[in-house]
């Protein structure tokens, strides 16, 4: 399982040519989400995830199929999931069903109490952590919405949903909360890679 992240804060203000160079490693429909964002580092965000989606698998996002419930896959493998939050784009790769969620620390939770069970709030992570825990569950489920939030209980380092059991590992990652659901167990390390190493990304998987 291979876990790799970066962090737009971190990359150098982008000019014309830097944007464009950027965004000629992305698919044309990542390139037309970023542009409708009104923010830069939103849309940083979005084309980091296109680039880490190259970098990692060697594809863009006109290689990925759907499936009936919307989750992206390739055809010959592997397993992976895809996310970007505040201004952090990650993947994760793995042998079997996973997910991955990000989100800024500080982001707010409205009626935490109504998302999450009790012992879910006593572990003492942020409702954000714990929102990013639900979300990585959903993906590597893959039914998404069909899920209520508080139909599982993501509390402890494993998680049963849809007849599987998932690990479950929350990284604190540049301000973010970074969290994974496999069926591997072990977790992976977060791995960050810098603008310059993935704008040398030419289809070629790590």
């Amino acid at each position: 399982m291979r876990l790799y992240y970066t962090d737009v804060q971190d990359w150098p203000a982008p000019d014309a040519r830097l944007r464009a160079q950027i965004e000629s490693l992305c698919s044309p429909g990542r390139v037309h989400r970023a542009r409708a964002m009104p923010r830069q580092s939103d849309a940083l965000a979005v084309l980091a995830a296109g680039l880490l989606l190259r970098r990692a698998l060697g594809c863009t996002d006109d290689a990925l199929l759907h499936d009936a419930n919307g989750k992206p896959y390739l055809s010959a493998g592997p397993a992976f999931s895809l996310t970007h939050g505040g201004t952090l784009a990650a993947i994760l790769v793995a042998d079997g069903p996973c997910g991955v969620d990000a989100e800024p620390l500080n982001r707010a939770v409205r009626q935490p109490g109504r998302l999450f069970l009790p012992q879910e709030l006593a572990t003492g992570l942020s409702p954000a952590a714990l929102w990013t825990r639900k979300e990585a569950v959903f993906k590597a489920d893959g039914r998404g919405a069909s899920l209520f939030l508080t139909g599982i209980d993501i509390s402890g380092r494993t998680v049963q949903c849809g007849g599987r059991t998932f690990a479950l590992t929350t990284y604190l990652v540049c301000g973010h909360a970074l969290s994974t659901a496999a069926i591997e167990s072990g977790g992976a390390l977060p791995l960050a890679l810098p603008l310059t190493e993935l704008l040398e990304s030419r289809g070629v998987r790590l």
